[in-house]
C-alpha cells in the first residue's frame, strides 16, 4: 500500500514538470498563427488557379491569338503544381493544430487524431518536399498516444521537446518555399502578375477604341477588373504571404529554442502574429470571389 502511494506521489511531481506558462503561450500563439496562415495560403492557391482560368477566358473573347493553348488556360497553374502545394500548406496547418493540442486541455482521442493527421499529411508530400522520415513519423504517433495517466503534462512536454526540433527542417522547406514563391520576384507572382497584365492589355484594345460599342465594351471591363485585381493580389497579398513565411521560418527556430528551455524573445513571434492578421483580413478583401 505504502508502494502505491508513494508512486501517486512521484507521478504528481512529475505532472508538475509540465511546460511552463511562457512555453504554452508561445506554442498556442505560433500554434494558431501558422493554422491561419496555412489556410489562407491554400485557399489563395486555389483560387489562384481559378482566377487565372477566367482572366485567360476573358483574354480569349477579345484577343484570342494572344492564347497559344486554348485547351490549357490555367496555364502554369496546373492540377498537379497546385495541388503539391496546397498538401504542403496543409501540412504546416495539421502540424500547427497538433502543437495547439499539445499545449492545450486535449483528450487523448483528439491528441491522437491531431497526430495521426499531421504525419498523414507529411506523407502525402511530394518526396522530395518530405523531411520526415517514417521512423520519426512512427515516433510522432507514439509521443502521442504516451501521453495520459497522472503525468499528461510531463509527457506533453516530453513530445514537444522530440516533435518540434524534429519538425523544424520540414516547417523550415515548406515556408521557404512559399516565401520564395510569393515573393515580388518569386515565379508565382511573377506568373499571376503577368496573366493579370495580359488581361487588362486585352482590355484596353477595346476600351481604348471610341466606336466601340457597349457590347463590345463589357468583356472589355469584365476583363479590366479581372486583371486588376489580380495584379492588386500579388502586390498585396502574396507579399504578405512571403513576409509571414518568412516570419514563420524564424518563429519556429525560436519554437525550437522555447521547448529546449531557453529564453526567447518572441519578437520574430510577434511579428508573425501581426502579419498573419494583416493578411487574413486583406485576402477576404481582395480576393476574386
Amino acid at each position: 500500500m505504502w508502494m502505491r502511494g508513494l508512486c501517486v506521489m512521484a507521478a504528481l511531481a512529475l505532472s508538475g514538470c509540465g511546460l511552463t506558462q511562457v512555453q504554452k503561450d508561445t506554442i498556442g500563439e505560433f500554434g494558431r498563427s501558422s493554422a491561419s496562415f496555412s489556410e489562407t495560403v491554400g485557399a489563395e492557391l486555389a483560387d489562384a488557379r481559378r482566377a487565372v482560368m477566367e482572366a485567360n477566358a476573358s483574354v480569349l473573347i477579345l484577343t484570342p491569338q494572344r492564347i497559344k493553348d486554348r485547351e490549357r488556360i490555367d496555364g502554369a497553374l496546373t492540377p498537379d503544381r497546385v495541388g503539391a502545394r496546397v498538401r504542403a500548406a496543409e501540412t504546416l496547418r495539421t502540424y500547427a493544430e497538433l502543437l495547439v493540442a499539445l499545449v492545450e486541455e486535449t483528450g487523448q482521442a483528439e491528441l491522437a487524431q491531431a497526430s495521426a493527421t499531421f504525419t498523414d499529411s507529411i506523407r502525402g508530400l511530394d518526396p522530395e518536399s518530405r523531411r520526415l522520415n517514417e521512423e520519426q513519423l512512427t515516433a510522432v504517433g507514439e509521443l502521442v498516444q504516451d501521453i495520459g495517466g497522472l503525468v499528461v503534462d510531463y509527457k506533453k512536454r516530453k513530445a514537444l521537446e522530440k516533435i518540434v526540433p524534429q519538425a523544424d527542417e520540414q516547417v523550415q522547406r515548406i515556408a521557404g518555399l512559399f516565401a520564395a514563391e510569393f515573393g515580388q520576384d518569386g515565379p508565382l507572382t511573377q506568373y499571376v502578375n503577368g496573366v493579370g497584365l495580359l488581361a487588362v492589355t486585352a482590355a484596353d484594345s477595346v476600351l481604348d477604341q471610341p466606336n466601340a460599342s457597349v457590347q463590345d465594351r463589357i468583356p472589355a471591363v469584365e476583363a479590366n477588373r479581372r486583371g486588376v485585381e489580380l495584379r492588386r493580389t500579388t502586390e498585396t497579398v502574396y507579399l504578405e504571404i512571403a513576409r509571414a513565411a518568412a516570419q514563420l521560418k524564424a518563429g519556429h527556430a525560436d519554437l525550437v529554442q522555447a521547448v529546449q528551455g531557453h529564453t526567447v524573445t518572441r519578437a520574430d513571434l510577434t511579428a508573425l502574429t501581426k502579419t498573419v492578421k494583416t493578411l487574413v483580413s486583406h485576402a477576404k478583401t481582395v480576393l476574386i470571389k
